[in-house]
């Protein structure tokens, strides 16, 4: 940095060749904090420390491309080389997420895109789901279908409450819904017996029934569902709960096997972001160096974590890439803090300075450095 030539005058007419090598080493901010803490400043006029203060807020607002610390509530400035932005999304704001790190990016230039729960549950149409509450499934497989075309589709677990459903498969499929389905009502199948072809299955039932062939349709498929799941897939089957097993016809157990391979319920939106286990959405990663995590607007600054405009299925992803970028913008910043130092300790010898051609000695007069000046 440069000082204004009023302030240059007053320094090198008080400082000695120490005080004005740390000028250069310690830049603007720790210049400044110098002056007011050594002795010297004890000679300097009060106009002259409050010129410093105002300069240093000047360079502060016209280089906004380098960070200079931080700011907080009571108005204290925290000075530092290197900011951290790792204050997470927007959900469990009850730890402190509340989705001040976009502000923080927004107010320094950045772009950020549009803050959306993730890995939520989903609220659904039937009224028969909330008579499942509590039902967990295991080794099914969920589908969305829009248009006739699968969009998404995975196996695992999940589970139904009174609003709709939940679990680890719902979370991951929320992502594919929140992005690209917001706002629209969206089929959701429910494959029973992943393992099973419709062959199988229907193999299956006629070993179940075979061995029920005297018995109500509804007590015939204890050993096949959960006990919770019988009426209801009863119900869908269109068959009467009191028709013998003996009674049913092939086509009925046709359509029967085609329920269990894809039992369908209507998504109709997500629980709110509380209710999230991440946010999708944050800092544009095209404004980011992913070498560094440091952003490509602003010197100093980098972004970790939830903050960024990256997420993932649920399965301990989302915490590998909070780890991941934590720890490289934490060394990326150690690294440009080092160097910054290495630089300002480089070849920092104090100055002779040379005055009507002459080497000025210790104890020469002020005012020929004065006379020299003007």
């Amino acid at each position: 940095y440069c000082f204004p030539s009023t302030i240059i005058v007053t320094l090198l007419l008080i400082f000695t060749p120490t005080t004005k090598e740390a000028i250069m080493i310690w830049g603007v901010g720790g210049t400044i904090d110098y002056v007011k803490s050594n002795e010297t400043a004890k000679q300097l006029p009060d106009k002259c420390i409050e010129a410093l203060d105002k300069w240093v807020d000047s360079l502060n607002e016209d280089n906004k491309d380098k960070v200079f610390g931080i700011r907080l509530e009571d108005g204290e400035i925290v000075k530092a080389d290197s900011v951290i932005v790792a204050t997470g999304g927007f959900s469990y704001q009850t730890t402190g997420s509340d989705g001040a790190g976009y502000k923080f990016a927004k107010d320094t230039g950045h772009k950020v895109t549009d803050i959306l729960p993730a890995l939520v549950p989903l609220n659904t149409k039937e009224e028969f789901v909330k008579r499942l509450q509590g039902l967990s499934l295991k080794n099914i497989k969920v589908s969305f279908v829009c248009k006739g075309k699968e969009v998404y589709s995975d196996f695992g677990e999940m589970l139904f409450t009174h609003f709709g459903v939940s679990g680890p498969l719902i979370l991951s499929a929320s992502s594919h819904y929140v992005k690209k389905y917001y706002g629209k009502e969206l089929p959701l199948y429910i494959d029973l017996k992943p393992a099973l072809t419709e062959e199988q299955l229907d193999a299956r039932i006629l070993r179940d029934f075979s061995e029920n062939i005297n018995r109500n349709f509804i007590n015939a498929l204890n050993s096949l569902l959960p006990k919770k799941l019988v009426p209801v897939i009863v119900k869908l089957s269109k068959i009467p709960l009191s028709t013998k097993v003996n009674q049913i016809t092939k086509e009925q157990r046709q359509n029967l096997v085609q329920l269990l391979k894809g039992m369908c319920i209507t998504v109709t939106g997500f629980r709110p972001v509380a209710e999230a286990i991440i946010t999708s959405g944050g800092v544009d990663v095209s404004q980011i160096n992913p070498k560094t995590m440091e952003s490509k607007l602003v010197d100093g600054l980098y972004f970790a974590g939830e903050v960024i405009d990256a997420d993932a299925y649920t399965g301990g992803f989302n915490l590998q890439i909070a780890f991941a970028t934590g720890r490289l913008a934490a060394l990326s910043a150690a690294e440009k803090i080092k160097e910054t130092r290495q630089y300002r300790q480089v070849d920092r010898t104090p100055t002779v300075y040379n005055f009507n051609k002459r080497e000025r000695k210790p104890n020469e007069p002020k005012r020929e450095l004065i006379e020299y000046l003007r």
